[in-house]
Order: C-alpha cells, then sequence, then structure tokens
C-alpha cells in the first residue's frame, strides 16, 4: 500500500464495531516511532503512539482525525489517482512516504 490509497478497517471500542474508512497519509517504516517523522509531529493523533511496529505501517485520515490502524486490520478500498494541484504539504507527505518505501507504483 502507498500514500493515496483508501482502505477501511474495523476497529472497536467499548463493546462496540465499527467500519472506518480513509486515506494513507504517511508510511511509517518498521521499528520508527511515528513521532520521529516531522510531517506526524505536526497532526492531531486519535490514538497512542509507542515505540515502532516490527512492520511498516500506515497513517491513515479519516473523517478529519488521523489513526494508525494495525497493518493486518487494513484492506485497500480503492485506488485514488491523484490529480490536480496539491499544497506543498501534501507534495512534501507523498515525496517523504515515496522516499521512505522506495514504493513508487502507478495505477491505471
Amino acid at each position: 500500500m502507498i500514500v493515496g490509497d483508501k482502505v477501511t478497517w474495523k476497529s472497536q471500542s467499548h463493546g462496540h464495531s465499527k467500519t472506518k474508512t480513509g486515506i494513507i497519509i504517511v508510511v511509517i517504516p518498521r521499528r520508527t516511532n511515528p513521532l520521529s517523522i516531522d510531517e506526524v509531529k505536526k497532526m492531531k493523533l486519535c490514538f497512542e503512539y509507542g515505540s515502532g511496529r516490527d512492520h511498516d505501517s500506515y497513517m491513515v485520515k479519516a473523517s478529519n482525525r488521523v489513526y494508525w490502524p494495525r497493518v493486518k486490520h487494513l484492506k485497500r478500498a480503492k485506488c485514488i489517482p491523484i490529480t490536480g494541484k496539491l499544497n506543498s504539504k501534501t507534495q512534501r507527505v507523498i515525496v517523504n512516504a515515496i522516499r521512505l518505501t522506495g514504493e513508487t507504483e502507478e495505477y491505471n
């Protein structure tokens, strides 16, 4: 998965399960603390952070909130092509994600 992919996952809280849908906005390399990434430091996060996970993981923006769901729960919902003008912050996030992951996958 790469920045821009639309994903869904189920979360559970207080005995209730909810399906969430969002867009991957940052790729977190394995064993990397999310708060060591400049873009993440500026975000309003909806999770308890800790040390990095033992696999690449993803920050997902859903309903104006940023989540760090477990990768095993993520499912790619639909590929979203990035078109039109992007603001400089979005461009930096995409470029940094490509640098971190080395992925340059394109979708038709």
